[in-house]
């Protein structure tokens, strides 16, 4: 018995041993670096049913926006926002936001934003985002932050800027291409 136990120890340090040696590999090129971006709606439409967002009962609606970001420079975004009925409890509409930003060098960085659209308020609350990917440089880019939403004064909770802070992460071997 003692056997056994000694036998199924020396496994069990050897698999975690192994995982850290993966997961340290995994991130040696990475650095996690501050990220700020700013956008400002440039236009909006498609409001009503989106492949994207699923099946009813979601709904959404696309929008482009301009701004700069911290390790991109000036940059297009686009995104598709997605209502999730399926999960509304009132006041609070659940809300996913897919978004490219797409850099002047044609590096884009993608994002998906979470957060509530306030039916009391007609108001988008700030939300959280995830980094996923991209391409170039941020090929295998990851993190998050939180967001800060402008909405328009004039009562219909469209969202005219946002505000990103937060850390990126992306490897070296991809800045370099």
């Amino acid at each position: 018995m003692r056997r056994l136990f000694g036998l199924l120890s020396l496994v069990l340090a050897a698999s975690v041993v192994a995982s850290l040696v993966v997961a340290v590999a995994a991130g040696a090129g990475e650095h996690g670096v501050p990220f700020h971006a700013q956008i400002t709606l440039v236009s909006l439409s498609n409001t009503g049913p989106i492949a994207r967002c699923g099946s009813d009962p979601n709904v959404g609606y696309t929008s482009t926006y301009t701004g700069t970001g911290t390790h991109l420079g000036r940059i297009t975004a686009t995104e598709t926002v997605c209502l999730d009925f399926a999960h509304f409890v009132v006041p609070n509409l659940p809300y996913t936001v897919y978004e490219t930003f797409q850099a002047a060098n044609g590096d884009t960085l993608i994002l998906v934003d979470t957060g509530n659209f306030n039916v009391a308020t007609m108001a988008f609350t700030d939300g959280v985002f995830a980094v996923t990917g991209g391409t170039g440089r941020f090929l295998h880019a990851h993190g998050g932050g939180s967001t800060v939403l402008s909405v328009d004064s004039d009562g219909s909770g469209h969202v005219t800027g946002v505000a990103y802070t937060g850390t990126l992460f992306y490897d070296a071997s991809d800045r370099s291409g």
